[in-house]
C-alpha cells in the first residue's frame, strides 16, 4: 500500500475484510483479517495454532472465449477456494502436511504447507486429490495448450482440517471449514448429488486408467530389460502396449473433457452426457481387458490384474 493519507477504515461485517479508503489512491482491501485478530500476545507464546478458517464458497464461474484485440488486459485472479492459515512460533524444518477430511473422517485432500516461523497460508481449491498426479498434461484442455487433470469439486458441507508436522511432537492443529454453495445458483440438493455421482464415476475411471497407464510403462520397461538379458516377450508385445497406451491417453482426455462439461453447468447431466459416461466405461473396460491379456501372456514378471471400478448409481 502506498504512503498516502487514509480517509476511512471499515471492517466488513460479513467477510471480515479490512477496507481502507485513501485520498487519491482508490480503495484497498485486506481479505479476512482473522489471522491478525488471532495474533494476541497469549497466542504468540504458544508453539503453534490454527486460525479458524473462514467460510469458503463454491462459485459458478462463466469463462467465455473472448477476443479483445489490441486492448486486452489480464491480471491474476485471487486463489479460488479456501485459505488455511496457521502460526508456527519457531517454524518447522520438517514437512508440514495439511489434510482435509470429509464428515466421516475420510481424508480427501493432502496439501503441502509452509514451515516458516510466523504465519503460513495454504490454499485449497475445494477439489479432491488430482486423479492423474504423475501423468502427462491433458492437451484437450485450455484450447490445446495443456492443463493438469483435476479432481471434482466437493459438495457444500463441513470439512475437517488437520495440520501436522514432526516438529510439533505429535501434536496436531485441528479445525473445521465450512464450504457453502453459490448463493446465486438455484441448484436443488438432489440434483447436485446426482451430478456429483456422475463426476465421481468419471473420477474413479480416471484413476483406474492412470493405474493402467502406469502398468503399461512398467511392462514396457520389463520387456526392454528382458531383451537386454537375452529373453524376448511376444513378437508384437511392445507395439501392442504402445497402441494401448495411446488408447488410454485418448480415453483419459475424453473423460477430462466430459467431466469439465458436466461440472461447468449447474444442473443435471444431459441425456447425451449420461450416454457418453456409459461409453467411457465400455471403452475403458475393453482397453483394460486387452491390457490384461498382454500382461498375462507376454510379460514375464507377474502383474496385478487391472480393473475398472463399478459405476455408482
Amino acid at each position: 500500500m502506498p504512503n498516502v493519507p487514509v480517509d476511512d477504515i471499515l471492517i466488513h461485517p460479513r467477510d471480515n475484510d479490512l477496507i481502507v479508503g485513501t485520498h487519491g489512491r482508490s480503495i484497498w482491501v485486506l481479505d479476512n483479517i482473522a489471522s491478525l485478530e488471532a495474533l494476541t500476545p497469549d497466542a504468540m507464546r504458544t508453539e503453534a495454532f490454527l486460525v479458524p478458517p473462514a467460510h469458503a464458497r463454491l462459485l459458478s464461474i462463466y469463462n467465455p472465449q473472448a477476443w479483445y484485440g489490441a486492448g486486452q488486459y489480464f491480471a491474476p485472479n485471487p486463489d479460488f477456494g479456501a485459505a488455511i492459515e496457521y502460526y508456527l512460533r519457531d517454524g518447522s524444518k520438517d514437512e508440514v502436511r495439511v489434510t482435509v477430511s470429509d464428515a466421516r473422517g475420510n481424508p480427501i485432500r493432502g496439501l503441502k504447507g509452509g514451515g516458516r516461523a510466523g504465519f503460513n497460508r495454504v490454499s485449497w481449491d475445494l477439489r479432491l486429490e488430482p486423479p492423474l498426479p504423475d501423468g502427462p498434461r491433458d492437451l484437450s484442455a485450455a484450447g490445446g495448450f495443456g492443463a493438469t487433470s483435476q479432481g471434482p469439486l466437493v459438495l457444500p458441507g463441513v470439512y475437517a482440517v488437520t495440520v501436522a508436522s514432526p516438529d510439533l511432537a505429535g501434536r496436531q492443529l485441528k479445525g473445521e471449514l465450512r464450504v457453502d454453495g453459490d448463493p446465486r445458483v438455484n441448484f436443488p440438493e438432489a440434483d447436485r448429488r446426482t451430478r456429483q455421482t456422475a463426476l465421481l464415476n468419471l473420477y474413479e475411471l480416471q484413476k483406474s486408467l492412470a493405474a493402467a497407464r502406469a502398468a503399461v510403462v512398467s511392462a514396457t520397461s520389463q520387456i526392454d530389460a528382458n531383451r537386454t538379458n537375452g529373453r524376448s516377450a511376444g513378437a508384437d508385445a511392445g507395439s501392442r502396449l504402445s497402441l494401448l497406451q495411446a488408447d488410454i491417453n485418448t480415453e483419459i482426455n475424453s473423460i477430462n473433457g466430459l467431466s469439465r462439461a458436466i461440472e461447468g453447468y449447474s444442473g443435471l447431466p444431459t441425456t447425451d452426457q449420461r450416454r457418453q459416461l456409459d461409453w467411457a466405461f465400455e471403452d475403458a473396460s475393453k482397453t483394460v481387458e486387452a491390457l490384461n491379456r498382454v500382461l498375462q501372456s507376454d510379460v514375464y514378471t507377474p502383474s496385478r490384474t487391472m480393473t475398472v471400478p463399478p459405476k455408482r448409481q
